[in-house]
C-alpha cells in the first residue's frame, strides 16, 4: 500500500472528508486528493501533520521508506542501524532481557537513593549513571518493539489505542498519574 493509499484509508476510517482533513493539516482538499492518489508526494512537514492528526505514526515510517533523502541519509548518519533485527520475536526477547536487567538496576538504585549520600561520592554518581542507562535501555527496547510491530503491520491503530487506554487506566488506578480534569469522582 502506498503512502497515499494509507492516508486515504486512515481518513476514510475516521470518516473525514478531504476538506475536513485538509483543514486539520493546513492544505486544501485538492492537495489531499493529489497526495492520496500519489499524484503529489507530501512534504515531510505535511506527513508529520497528517501522522499527528490521523494518530498514525506509521505514516512517518512509510514516508521515510520512500523518501530518497531519508534512504540516503539514515545509513550515512546512523550506519549501526543497518544490523538491527526487526522481527517482533527477536525484538521482544531483547526487550525482556533489558527489562530483567533494569529490574536489578532499579533495586540497586533504591538502595543508593535510600542512603541519600550518593551525590557526594563520585564513584556512586558514576554507578547511578550506569544504572539509569540500564533503566533507559528498557525504554529504547520498547520503542524498537513498537516500531517493529508497526513495520510488520502487527499493531493496527485500534490495538495501539486500546493498549494506551488500558495502560492509562492502570496508571490512574495505581495512583501514578491523575485522571483528566473533570473526570474525578
Amino acid at each position: 500500500m502506498t503512502l497515499g493509499q494509507q492516508i486515504r484509508s486512515l481518513r476514510k476510517g475516521r470518516q473525514l472528508t478531504l476538506k475536513a482533513l485538509g483543514s486539520e493539516v493546513g492544505v486544501g482538499p485538492v492537495t489531499v486528493h493529489e497526495i492520496e492518489t500519489d499524484v503529489r508526494p507530501p512534504a515531510p512537514d505535511l506527513v508529520a501533520r497528517l501522522a499527528k492528526v490521523l494518530d498514525a505514526p506509521q505514516l512517518l515510517v512509510a514516508h521515510c521508506e520512500t523518501c530518497p533523502v531519508c534512504t540516503e541519509l539514515v545509513p550515512v548518519k546512523y550506519p549501526h542501524l543497518d544490523n538491527i533485527p526487526t522481527h517482533p520475536a527477536v525484538v521482544t526477547h531483547r526487550a525482556a532481557q533489558e527489562a530483567r536487567e533494569a529490574a536489578a538496576a532499579l533495586e540497586e538504585l533504591f538502595e543508593v537513593f535510600d542512603r541519600n549520600d550518593w551525590p557526594q561520592d563520585p564513584e556512586r554518581v558514576e554507578r547511578v549513571i550506569e544504572l539509569l542507562i540500564q533503566v533507559r535501555d528498557v525504554e529504547v527496547g520498547i520503542r524498537i518493539l513498537y516500531e517493529a510491530l508497526f513495520l510488520k503491520g502487527l499493531l493496527p491503530l485500534e490495538l495501539h489505542t486500546e493498549v494506551n487506554r488500558r495502560q492509562f487506566e492502570k496508571c490512574v488506578a495505581r495512583g501514578y498519574c491523575r485522571p483528566p480534569t473533570g473526570t474525578e469522582g
